[in-house]
């Protein structure tokens, strides 16, 4: 396939997503002239079409999450992770729902099936899964990833919002934080920075929560008011 760059710095590239999910990349406009586009799909060795998240690493390779596998692209060709349901240190599954490459050097990865970290030195990746001791068939689906200002990970999914614990290597359910009256009140989909130094919480059912202090105990959050509200501002 066409090279797009060599070993891949993006500043120079513009990347969107196209109805019906098909990645495209082309060169920013440079001094008013613009070079044609370059289509990046399956037939150039995309995993999948459906395309679900993007990120750049601090070596400056692309990752791609589809919905059938995680593809690292180097201006060059693409290189394929899935699910090896005999290597333990393959993809926990398939479907890639967001991806983080943070100022640390870590990759991590959500997938439908617990979340992922990238270990450059193994080729391959360490699991965590989010939920441990919820009931069987609870999903164990991680849908968002964030890293707020203070240098905290969180994670969200279908079972909560989930804090890292570095020295522990683990993540940790941020009890009584996001309510859990009924199972899709935990849903959480997305998690923003409010300027105020607040953690905004996206859930799948009950609106946007609250999270007032990052640091220390944190009190309960509070669901956003019924009708209008002001628009957040987020990070």
């Amino acid at each position: 396939m066409p090279a797009i760059s060599a070993p891949m710095h993006w500043r120079n590239l513009t990347l969107a997503l196209l109805a019906g999910a098909r990645l495209a990349l082309w060169p920013v406009p440079v001094l008013g002239q613009e070079a044609p586009f370059l289509r990046v799909g399956a037939e150039a060795g995309l995993s999948h079409n459906s395309v679900y998240a993007i990120t750049e690493d601090a070596e400056g390779f692309l990752w791609i999450g589809t919905v059938d596998g995680l593809n690292r692209y180097d201006g060059y060709e693409f290189r394929v992770y899935r699910h090896d349901p005999g290597d333990t240190a393959s993809l926990s599954n398939n479907q890639v729902n967001a991806l983080l490459a943070d100022s640390t050097g870590d990759l991590w990865v959500a997938t439908a099936d617990g979340l992922n970290r990238f270990e450059p030195r193994l080729d391959g990746f360490r699991r965590y899964r989010l939920g441990q001791g919820s009931p069987p068939g609870v999903s164990n689906a991680v849908l968002a990833l964030h890293r707020d200002p203070d240098g905290a990970l969180w994670a969200g999914g279908d079972t909560g919002l989930y804090r890292y614990d570095a020295a522990a290597d683990r993540f940790d359910l941020v009890s009584g934080e996001v309510p859990a009256n009924r199972a899709e009140t935990r849903r959480v989909v997305a998690i923003r920075d409010g300027v105020d130094g607040s953690l905004w919480v996206l859930s799948g059912a009950t609106g946007v929560w609250v999270l007032r202090q990052l640091r220390g105990a944190a009190p309960p959050h509070r669901p956003s008011p019924a009708g209008p509200m002001a628009r957040p501002e987020l990070r």
